[in-house]
């Protein structure tokens, strides 16, 4: 039954889009969070070693000549990432001018649910902001991920609306979905014209 579907699913999609791949690179710049709650993160693991979070993020000379080099071979910028209020607005900002210099492209942003303020600073750099749902099994959502409600997501959602700019979400398979949490999935996208899923998938690790 499934199998059928996935073909049908397939032979829709191919009917109205091109079979287009590329390479992406998802550019990381620090591993210090002020939220590491996240069952499923390395930061949640290190959260107790590291409080500074100036220690624990990258130079603007490192982070740069990384989208050098993807810009080199031809890959685009999957988004910008780094741990909750690792970096202030101002400094975000510098990054993001200095990668638009070497990309003429804007950036995706995966910083978080982020304020209307903050978004109106940004917006001149940013082609989409990310909402970090995880998962649509809200049976576990809670526990997998209690410092990121999906009501501020989706303020975050309606602020980037406002502001013309584009929206994305990130589900990691294996957390606990299944088919029937598909209509949270489904209704979700609807409701925030989504503009791009990011599937990542769960390596657990001891």
């Amino acid at each position: 039954m499934q199998e059928d579907i996935i073909q049908e699913a397939n032979k829709i999609f191919l009917e109205n889009h091109k079979p287009v791949t590329w390479f992406e690179r998802a550019i990381f710049i620090s591993w210090f969070c002020a939220k590491p709650t996240c069952k499923f993160c390395y930061m949640y693991v290190i959260k107790d070693s590291i409080k500074n979070p100036r220690k624990a993020r990258r130079r603007i000379e490192s982070i740069l000549a990384e989208t050098l080099i993807a810009k080199m071979c031809n890959w685009k910028i999957g988004f910008l990432s780094a741990g909750i209020a690792s970096w202030s607005t101002k400094e975000i900002k510098e990054v993001l001018e200095n990668m638009m210099k070497i990309t003429g492209k804007k950036i995706w942003l995966n910083l978080g649910t982020m304020r209307e303020r903050q978004l109106s600073e940004l917006k001149e750099y940013v082609e989409g902001v990310t909402g970090t749902v995880e998962t649509f099994n809200y049976d576990i959502r809670e526990e997998i991920v209690p410092d990121k409600p999906i009501n501020k997501i989706e303020e975050m959602f309606h602020f980037a609306g406002q502001n013309n700019l584009k929206k994305s979400i990130t589900v990691i398979i294996g957390l606990g979905d299944n088919i029937k949490h598909f209509e949270n999935l489904r209704e979700f996208v609807l409701k925030w014209k989504i503009d791009r899923i990011n599937f990542c998938r769960l390596v657990p690790h001891e």
